[in-house]
């Protein structure tokens, strides 16, 4: 069940990304991008390493 949204939340993080590279904004990019990516790496370990690596 957790890979489940460990898969959602790896498709919003790269939809958010798409979107703010087409999309104009005020702000800077490089750093909305930078913090879309954050969403990346806790998913990524759940999913290759498990519950041990967070616990």
């Amino acid at each position: 069940m957790r890979a489940i949204a460990s898969i959602r939340i790896l498709i919003t993080t790269f939809k958010a990304i798409y979107l703010i590279l087409i999309k104009d904004f005020k702000g800077d990019k490089r750093t909305w991008i930078l913090i879309s990516m954050i969403g990346i790496i806790g998913p990524i370990l759940w999913i290759t390493k498990g519950k041990k690596l967070i616990v």
